[in-house]
């Protein structure tokens, strides 16, 4: 059996020499082996791409030298070059792989080995240990042993090493020091929250108002882009979100600044009336929501009181308790009415409460035609609603057969909104993506709050839904198995202080606030709705 072993050049004409010189001759030969050189003219060419066989079958096991050079069109002759090949001895048919090494750059020393067990092709899967590599770019070898001991040639695999950003802080009364921790990076790009920015490795960064801000810095080398998020905080109040609510029920209010967490204490102060908080918890970095039982408490203006990490805030006169008033929910729907057939668009949801009293548990429904095929994502719920929730799951949704006494074919999504204070209002959003050209609706509507929502403990004689072994008062139908463990243990912790069939347990779904609940009851008077047509191009 002959072994043929085949070799591509390609040569430039040397930079130094006239535009106009050209390649005219090549020649090489084998080892020492001169005198049986084989030469070559050509037409003339700036470059030349030489491509040959070059039998093998009379040299020995080993290493061998392949030489070749080139002649210009002036007569002189190129560098010799040298390339060099191991001739291996002809392997048998069942030749397999059974061991291979990998080392990373020059540390050979610290070279990974593994077995392998007698296999014609072998891929290595192996996490490399890159600490030792260089921010730029960095080298991995490989090679393989057959079942003769002969090793293959060494393969080598470049990469750049990516970047691991990072960054640490000391915040001052209004100043931040940030050092920079990120390693492989040769660009910064800081967001400090406030509309600021900076290209500095370690910059200082002085706030203007207190709170929690969320620092973003972006790093970046050759080949990676990557970034990292930290909230430092100013302490200090900045702004008090609602400064009214009803003497009938719950109100809260939001509280923004640094420092601030579950051992914030909160009240509100008349003369010789203290209110303290009945359920203060945290939003997200830099806000909690203080809720109060407002319920027969004498209307006027107080003083909000805030003591956060030993100091001590005042607010005079800055929320008012008026006569008692009910929660409004309302809820509207906007987006692009046109749509084109098989493309993704992105709908808002608009809710709030224009009432002087919490909402705590609103429902909101999407309706949907059934006779339209459509895809649905749920994208996220703002800060006022909670975490984003996926309920595109059939499990999720309802078949529906009438609308508003009307016969009606379509889907309903419904999931909680837990906690709506006075005055405000929020959003989420959702994606859609309609097949076909034929106009639809999408409704967007409330159900009632979860505020009154009661349980009897002996609901004999009561005609209303059961939920887990329990009756509801009034006629909500709720899926059971959508209520969490938490929501379970809180009813029925609500009953053992409520035994008897004349009292009524109330349940407090503020303390829940990131459940979802699937709610089946609609409000034909608050639906809002938003016409689709498919557009042709």
């Amino acid at each position: 059996m002959k072994r043929i072993y085949q070799f591509i050049f390609l040569l430039f004409a040397c930079g130094n020499l006239l535009a106009q010189n050209n390649i005219v001759q090549y020649e090489y030969w084998l080892n020492n082996d001169y005198a049986a050189k084989v030469q070559t003219t050509i037409s003339p060419v700036p470059t030349f791409n030489l491509q040959t066989t070059i039998p093998s079958q009379n040299l020995d096991v080993g290493f061998h030298a392949l030489n070749f050079r080139f002649k210009d069109s002036k007569g002189l002759w190129s560098s010799t070059l040298s390339s060099y090949f191991y001739k291996m001895s002809l392997p048998k048919n069942d030749n397999t792989l059974v061991y291979y090494e990998y080392w990373l750059n020059d540390f050979y020393n610290e070279k990974q080995t593994g077995s392998i067990n007698n296999l014609q092709s072998f891929v290595i899967l192996d996490d490399i240990d890159i600490r030792k590599a260089t921010k730029g770019t960095n080298y991995i070898h490989y090679r393989f042993k057959d079942i003769y001991g002969q090793w293959s040639s060494t393969l080598t695999q470049d990469f750049y090493r990516p970047i691991e950003p990072g960054f640490t802080y000391i915040v001052g009364l209004s100043e931040v020091t940030f050092s920079n921790t990120t390693k492989c990076a040769d660009i910064y790009e800081w967001d400090f929250g406030d509309g600021n920015k900076s290209a500095q490795v370690n910059p200082i960064h002085t706030y203007a108002e207190p709170g929690a801000y969320e620092v973003k810095l972006v790093t970046k080398n050759k080949m990676f882009s990557d970034s990292i998020i930290y909230y430092p905080e100013i302490e200090g109040i900045k702004k008090i979100s609602n400064n009214k609510g009803g003497n009938g029920g719950f109100a809260s209010f939001d509280v923004y600044g640094g420092g601030l967490d579950e051992n914030t204490v909160v009240k509100l102060i008349k003369d010789d009336i203290t209110i303290s908080t009945h359920t203060l918890y945290k939003k997200e970095p830099g806000i909690i929501c203080a809720m109060f039982d407002l319920t027969g408490k004498n209307m006027g203006f107080y003083d909000i009181i805030i003591t956060s990490n030993g100091k001590t805030y005042t607010f005079e006169n800055e929320f008012e308790i008026v006569e008692e008033g009910f929660p409004a929910a309302w809820a509207e729907i906007e987006g692009n009415v046109d749509y084109i057939p098989g493309r993704w668009q992105t709908y808002k949801v608009n809710y709030g409460n224009i009432g002087n009293a919490d909402i705590y548990g609103l429902p909101v429904n999407l309706i949907l035609s059934d006779y339209v095929d459509f895809e649905f994502l749920f994208d996220l719920v703002d800060n006022v609603g909670g975490e984003s929730t996926d309920i595109k799951a059939p499990e999720n949704y309802v078949k529906l057969s009438t609308l508003y006494g009307t016969t009606y074919n379509g889907k309903m999504y419904s999931f909680l909104i837990p906690h709506i204070p006075a005055n405000t209002s929020g959003s989420f959003s959702f994606r859609m993506k309609l097949d076909g050209f034929g106009g639809t609706n999408i409704y967007a509507t409330v159900a009632e709050t979860l505020n009154d929502i009661y349980f009897y403990t002996q609901p004999e004689n009561i005609e209303s839904n059961e939920i887990f072994g329990y009756e509801l008062i009034d006629s909500f139908n709720i899926k059971k198995e959508s209520l969490s463990q938490q929501i379970r243990d809180e009813i029925d912790k609500s009953f053992k202080l409520s035994p008897t069939v004349s009292r009524k347990s109330f349940v407090n779904f503020s303390k829940f606030p990131y459940n979802r609940l699937i709610i089946f009851t609609l409000k034909s008077d608050r639906v809002k709705r938003i016409a689709l047509r498919g557009i042709k191009f």
